[in-house]
């Protein structure tokens, strides 16, 4: 969660002012053909930039990007279409995310994931997951071809792939999954409630690497998911058992999973 004081606020200010001076000294020339004229960012756009930042890094990127603009020669229309400012930030989020596609890949290849915190013998990049299914599409959507056609669609496609997870509103949404998941399995609230507390025991940056790795954590994840896709009735029907043989593993085998992490 960003917080906004004064200080951080002058500075959007700034950034945002010297954006739409720009723009509007661009729209004053002759030569549209040569320029780049954007929208002028509004009240509404600021408010809206500010909701979708989720961490100051994520604001950063996004004040970046207005901030290329204003540098001298980013509005003029290079002969492959594309601006100037543009080209710039695409390359920049490029290398932002073939450096993160090597990280992860890295971290994935070195850690199994654990069940009840027993590593499994194949690293996590050898076994099907989703996470992985993700990281290959970014590699995918990053190696993307770019013209002046696709080039706003891929900055917009690449800052939301670069986002980044706010780790204590993440902890805090999966005690919730929790709750809604043993209601399912007609689990009692003061067991949900020691396990939710044992969990939020930890910072938040130990507990996104718990859930990246430990199989009843992300089982639940599973679950959660499939009651909301299917419906309470149906989601009971298919999976009521599996929860609770899940929620009693994760129960009895809870602290020795928390001492990796901590």
């Amino acid at each position: 969660m960003v917080r906004y004081d004064k200080k951080l606020n002058k500075e959007i200010r700034n950034i945002v002012n010297r954006y739409n001076a720009k723009i509007k000294r661009v729209a004053a020339k002759d030569s549209y053909s040569l320029y780049y004229i954007p929208n002028k960012i509004s009240a509404s756009d600021i408010k809206l930039i500010k909701q979708t930042s989720r961490t100051r890094n994520d604001l950063r990127r996004r004040l970046g990007e207005l901030e290329e603009y204003t540098k001298r020669g980013g509005e003029i229309i290079q002969e492959s279409g594309i601006p100037v400012y543009q080209e710039k930030i695409a390359k920049r989020y490029r290398k932002a995310a073939r450096a993160k596609i090597t990280r992860t890949r890295k971290y994935y290849e070195s850690h199994g994931f654990t069940n009840a915190g027993v590593e499994e013998p194949l690293s996590m990049s050898q076994q099907f997951d989703e996470n992985i299914r993700t990281l290959n599409r970014l590699a995918d959507i990053t190696n993307k071809e770019i013209n002046a056609s696709n080039i706003e669609e891929y900055i917009y496609t690449m800052r939301g792939n670069l986002r980044d997870v706010n780790n204590r509103q993440w902890q805090q949404n999966y005690t919730s999954m929790i709750l809604d998941t043993s209601y399912l399995g007609n689990i009692s609230h003061e067991r949900v409630h020691a396990v939710r507390d044992k969990l939020m025991s930890l910072t938040p940056e130990q507990f996104a690497k718990l859930t990246k790795r430990e199989r009843l954590i992300k089982n639940i994840i599973f679950y959660y998911k499939n009651i909301n896709e299917l419906g309470v009735d149906i989601a009971s029907e298919n999976y009521e058992e599996e929860i609770v043989q899940n929620f009693n593993e994760l129960e009895k085998n809870l602290d020795i999973i928390l001492a990796e992490y901590k």
